[in-house]
């Protein structure tokens, strides 16, 4: 209780009060996101194009497994 009546006569005596704007985003912060964006960015691409790989490779690899189900095996010597 004297600690926060301490602290609120305190603040009486402070007569500065900054006018801050809460949607404001420094210059810092602008580069910060756009690193954070490009991160991101090459990210999703690199899981994209390893996504996009392993369905090839299962494509490739379905393919080889119908080729050795098939039996038939024509005599072209003839």
């Amino acid at each position: 209780m004297l600690l926060e009546q301490k602290k609120k006569d305190e603040l009486k005596e402070c007569t500065f009060k900054p006018n801050i704007e809460h949607h404001y985003i420094s210059k810092k912060n602008q580069g910060e996101n756009s690193e954070k964006e490009n991160r991101l960015e090459s990210l999703y691409n690199l899981g994209k194009n390893l996504i996009e790989n392993k369905k090839i490779k299962t494509k490739e690899e379905i393919e080889k497994e119908e080729l050795k189900l098939c039996t038939f095996k024509p005599d072209i010597t003839k």
